[in-house]
């Protein structure tokens, strides 16, 4: 086998190697951006509850949490039957 190398076949060889070692620089570099960036982001997540904490001691809320008295209700079977039995009497159309 004779094996002729001339100047167009080396370059022709090195422009499809090297097009390969571009497009896989190229592969290379988005992903390290990409796992950069998630990094940054988890950090992000990880961190801000810290952040809002103690961003919280040094400006407090602008309205103190005001507690809700507990709901008051008829606890009463009388009453409840009455309403109970006033409120069918009105959907069945009868006296009112």
């Amino acid at each position: 086998m004779d094996r002729t190398f001339d100047l167009q076949n080396i370059t022709e060889v090195t422009a499809q190697n090297g097009d390969k070692l571009n497009g896989l620089a190229i592969t290379m570099t988005g992903m390290v951006i990409v796992f950069l960036a998630l990094v940054l982001i988890t950090l992000y997540i990880v961190i801000l509850p810290r952040l809002l904490k103690a961003l919280a001691l040094v400006l407090p809320p602008e309205h103190p949490a005001v507690k809700k008295p507990p709901r008051e209700t008829d606890r009463d079977p009388l009453i409840a039957s009455a309403a109970a039995a006033a409120w069918h009497q009105h959907r069945q159309g009868g006296p009112s």
